[in-house]
């Protein structure tokens, strides 16, 4: 390995590897060969057998798996909904920022890794096609996929061997050129292997505040997806993949939450408390506790809403 300049003119130890924090590189339990420029980022190393802990980037990740044997196990969190998936050699793994994910690493493997800042990830982003977690298979055969993995045995080759003496806005821009190429596999790609997407920890702020809020009032699920720009249809998709129930029960679940922690109070009546909470009424508030007791009855809970 060996020391490089960024475009700021600093110098980064390639030896050096740290728990991967707000984007920085490391998350990774070898040596690593990494480069930082303005909008982009790249580690670059073989990868032995370990389990490498939970982590957040700060920008958008994209592992590429470099061989055909390598079994990888990814496992990520959307608020309080978890989900894992196992991941073999030449597929594409992309985290979308402020994600928190683990990886699994079953067998030694070369990787290539690309963190992409957000104004690059916006550039190359028309749409909202690459968001949350997803993998993709990447085919050596496959005309697009071609240039994937000739740009990634460059980047490859320049980071190990003698090609090290490259100037480093060289390395940039097949870095950004291999990023591009990642981006245009859903303009002619099959459905990827695995898309779970989730709202990012700032719109889940935004709503779950607003919740809050205003449960003593008519919450509308259009309303919520429109305070952070979404369409109804997304936003209730989005909202159930991270909380693990659609915004209506979340919003009811909330109510009988804030309910029975008034009636432990006991400084309310139950009609009173029924209309503070966004119920029409007692009755109204009666019926859907009966029926969520109902429910974790059948499911065997121990009673308490939302945590």
């Amino acid at each position: 390995m060996f020391p490089q300049k960024t475009t700021h003119g600093k110098q980064i130890d390639a030896h050096v590897h740290k728990p991967c924090v707000n984007g920085k590189p490391g998350g990774f339990s070898s040596a690593l060969a990494y480069h930082r420029f303005r909008e982009i980022e790249i580690c670059c190393n073989r990868q032995p057998t370990c389990f490498l802990p939970e982590q957040k980037n700060a920008h958008h990740k994209f592992f590429l798996l470099l061989e055909d044997n390598i079994k990888t196990e990814i496992t990520w969190e959307f608020s309080s909904y978890r989900e894992h998936c196992q991941v073999i050699g030449q597929h594409l793994i992309f985290v979308e920022s402020g994600i928190r994910h683990s990886l699994k690493w079953e067998k030694a493997a070369s990787f290539i890794c690309l963190l992409l800042h957000d104004e690059l990830f916006t550039q190359m982003t028309h749409d909202s096609t690459w968001r949350g977690i997803q993998i993709r298979e990447c085919n050596e055969l496959e005309k697009g996929d071609l240039l994937i993995w000739y740009l990634a045995y460059i980047l490859q080759k320049i980071i190990k061997s003698e090609l090290s003496d490259e100037p480093t806005i060289f390395i940039e821009a097949i870095c950004i050129i291999l990023a591009n190429q990642l981006f245009k596999k859903t303009q002619t790609d099959k459905q990827p292997l695995l898309v779970s997407t989730g709202l990012s920890s700032e719109q889940l702020r935004i709503v779950r505040s607003y919740i809050h809020d205003h449960l003593c009032e008519t919450v509308l699920v259009p309303h919520l997806a429109e305070i952070i720009d979404m369409s109804k249809d997304h936003f209730t998709r989005l909202f159930k993949n991270t909380m693990g129930v659609t915004p209506h029960r979340y919003i009811l679940l909330k109510r009988l939450q804030l309910a029975q922690s008034l009636i432990v109070e006991g400084k309310m009546r139950l009609s009173e408390i029924a209309l503070a909470v966004g119920f029409c009424d007692q009755s109204h508030l009666s019926r859907n506790f009966r029926k969520f007791c109902a429910e974790l009855s059948k499911q065997g809970d121990d009673g308490q809403i939302l945590g």
